[in-house]
């Protein structure tokens, strides 16, 4: 939103002195207002916070400080093999997803939390859900996690937003045998 505002007072500044300035303003400031409200609608959609990342648990949840509160948050989406679970044996694959999580983890050390509309706030065990965005743009953890073979897509019932994209994801690690595909079934 605030790109489009700028562009529009660069293009009012040119408008002052030409008339061809001034048209260009006409035609584009339309699209720019759009382009202004369909940003603030798709923020409205889910809400976001930018925290400090402590730690990886395992392949799918992490430890962060949320709200001056160390927060465990499930990475919504995807399932990754057990490699902590309290008397749960280790699955094929689950310490390599863990490693991988704390890889990224440790590459992006401030991250973006955000909610899925169709998910609930916490799971049955208290955890945050949320997808787990790097703070400087690329691939979500989710998507890290499921292209590379660390975790399978897990929606739980849930139409999740991001479910086909990590649904084809998932299709081109099966394909290739990433990780737990070429190990593990």
């Amino acid at each position: 939103m605030m790109v489009a505002l700028g562009l529009f007072g660069t293009l009012i500044g040119i408008a002052r002195w030409t008339w061809a300035g001034f048209k260009l303003l006409l035609v584009l400031s339309p699209i720019w207002v759009t382009a202004a409200l369909i940003a603030k609608a798709s923020s409205n959609n889910a809400s976001a916070d930018t925290v400090a990342v402590i730690r990886a648990v395992d392949g799918d949840t992490i430890i962060a400080t949320v709200n001056r509160t160390d927060e465990r948050i499930r990475v919504l989406g995807i399932n990754s093999p057990e490699s902590v679970k309290p008397n749960a044996p280790v699955e094929c694959f689950g310490p390599q997803a863990s490693k991988n999580a704390k890889r990224w983890v440790r590459t992006h050390p401030r991250v973006v939390l955000r909610t899925d509309r169709a998910a609930p706030d916490r799971d049955r065990y208290g955890r945050l859900l949320r997808y787990v965005e790097p703070t400087g743009g690329g691939r979500d953890l989710s998507t890290v996690q499921v292209a590379g073979g660390y975790a399978r897509v897990a929606a739980y019932d849930q139409q999740l937003t991001r479910l086909d994209g990590l649904n084809a994801a998932q299709r081109t690690a099966r394909r290739h045998d990433r990780g737990l595909w070429g190990r593990c079934d």
